[in-house]
């Protein structure tokens, strides 16, 4: 029996047609790949211009920028506070209209003779919460809302005292005005068939 070996030759080997086209596919790729990088590159320090970190004229334009940012942030804050200052004067007539609306109640109470322990106006009307403290110039948000919401507050309680007080005033003068007072006449009463 014999057995046939094939022969080594040194000619590349089958695989060929597929080895030539990747070398030069290669070849052709990296100067390619190197070229769009410095491409890149180049276009990016374009857009940058003449404003690049590379001079240092990009930090000064950034102090700039945030120059002006904090001179826009310092002109809202001076805004705000100005409204803030406004809604607190606001705030305050509307505690020196409750406090004239409170010197009228007092007066209601004593003229109609009522129970001033039932219509308090000198007591402010239950709230919860901590109690801010009013010792500020300026003041802040949420105590202006919380003096804000305390004001509401007085205000429904006075307004439903004032309306309790009109009513029973007016029914106190009703109820004497239907009983008669003294004589109609100057000697006796007069009444008809129908009457009392």
């Amino acid at each position: 029996m014999k057995v046939n070996f094939p022969r080594k030759s040194r000619k590349f080997p089958d695989h060929q047609p597929y080895f030539i086209p990747f070398v030069v596919s290669v070849v052709l790729a990296v100067p390619l790949l190197c070229g769009a990088l410095w491409g890149g590159y180049r276009l990016g320090l374009g857009a940058a211009g003449a404003g690049s970190m590379v001079d240092g004229t990009g930090a000064q334009r950034m102090q700039l920028q945030l120059d002006e940012e904090q001179q826009v942030l310092a002109s809202t804050r001076d805004k705000a506070g100005a409204h803030l200052d406004a809604l607190a004067l606001r705030l305050g007539e509307m505690q020196a209209n409750l406090l004239r609306m409170e010197a009228l109640g007092e007066q209601l109470v004593k003229a109609g003779q009522l129970d001033y322990d039932e219509f308090n106006f000198g007591e402010t009307p239950p709230r919860g919460g901590v109690d801010a403290s009013a010792d500020a110039v300026s003041v802040e948000l949420p105590e202006l809302l919380a003096d804000i919401e305390l004001l509401e507050r007085s205000i429904a309680d006075r307004t439903h005292k004032l309306e309790l007080m009109q009513g029973m005033i007016v029914d106190s003068r009703i109820q004497n005005r239907l009983h008669p007072e003294g004589q109609p006449v100057e000697s006796g009463w007069v009444s008809s068939g129908y009457g009392y």
